[in-house]
């Protein structure tokens, strides 16, 4: 059964019991396309890409080293009302996870280089959701009658991907200011799904 749990500071965690000794631990922004302007529209997926790309005290082989090292799986994901950051992993190594997923979210540096590299990866998927026949008749039931994004009036409409001319402009300032944005949000939350005897103990001394 899930539990909700808010302390002083505002953080809110949920947490949910497994029968197994795996766990799965996500923070949770309320970002998304759906509130992003039209000039901004896929700021929150490019950030959610260059969050892996080093902090103050990793590089990104370090991180990607270190969740593998622990036998761990890291990723993230974003839609239209929000981004999540989360690891798999099994229990005795949740503690070592939490510290390399909370120095990605809180220590980023978004280093210059890794912006670029990460552009052409975003170019080239919006490219294969041009190719995608699905996507496509989706994409046109969201656009309005002179071919603009109706970002302004139907936020709920914004590409979460954005568009390529978007994508070129997404820049280390913008990002930076969006992560402390995010850092701030009252709708923010961790949640994670635990081994039970582990998380029992944890709840107790919660």
């Amino acid at each position: 059964m899930a539990k909700l749990l808010e302390y002083e500071n505002g953080l809110r965690v949920c947490v949910v019991p497994l029968p197994i000794r795996s766990v799965m631990t996500g923070i949770w922004v309320g970002t998304g396309s759906r509130y992003e302007s039209a000039s901004d529209n896929g700021i929150s997926h490019f950030t959610e890409h260059v969050m892996f790309k080093g902090t103050q005290k990793m590089s990104a082989y370090d991180i990607a080293n270190a969740f593998e090292g622990y036998g761990a799986s890291v990723n993230a994901f974003t839609s239209k009302e929000s981004t999540c950051y989360y690891y798999k992993c099994i229990d005795k190594y949740n503690e070592q996870c939490f510290a390399l997923l909370s120095d990605i979210f809180f220590n980023s540096v978004f280093p210059e280089e890794e912006l670029d590299k990460e552009r052409k990866v975003i170019v080239e998927e919006i490219n294969m959701v041009e190719d995608a026949p699905d996507e496509i008749c989706y994409n046109i039931t969201n656009t309005s009658e002179d071919g603009a994004d109706q970002a302004q009036s139907e936020p709920l409409q914004c590409r979460v991907a954005g568009r390529k001319r978007g994508v070129v402009r997404c820049g280390r300032r913008k990002i930076s200011s969006l992560v402390s944005y995010c850092c701030s949000l009252e709708s923010d939350f961790l949640g994670t799904a635990y081994h039970f005897p582990y998380l029992q103990a944890w709840l107790g001394s919660s």
